[in-house]
């Protein structure tokens, strides 16, 4: 492996790690909830922690959820990109980002 190369994947590599510590390292301040309906102490599981770094501010424990969602219609998944998640573009902007940076530091090292 050359230099470049090993520079590279050093960059990628850090670059997938604070990715990752930015996408899960906020916790709730508590381990603990209320319910929001039933008024029963839970415990936070990944729903409700999803939910409180969306912003929300009442929760539900999972019988009160389930019971909630068998009123709910039905929904079709959506299919604007088959086989595809549309939820984010982390991953094409670290992309874009990485690949003219290991573009210019091979310029640079030749």
């Amino acid at each position: 492996m050359d230099r470049t190369t090993s520079l590279l994947a050093i960059v990628v590599i850090v670059a997938f790690l604070v990715a990752r510590f930015l996408k899960t390292s906020r916790r709730p301040p508590t381990t603990m909830f209320t319910c929001g309906r039933c008024r029963k102490v839970s415990p936070h599981n990944r729903r409700t922690i999803d939910a409180w770094r969306a912003g929300k501010t009442r929760f539900f424990c999972g019988a009160c959820h389930r019971a909630w969602l068998a009123t709910q219609p039905r929904r079709l998944p959506d299919r604007s990109m088959p086989g595809e998640r549309a939820d984010g573009c982390l991953g094409v902007v670290l992309f874009f980002l990485v690949l003219p940076a290991g573009a210019a530091i091979a310029w640079v090292m030749r």
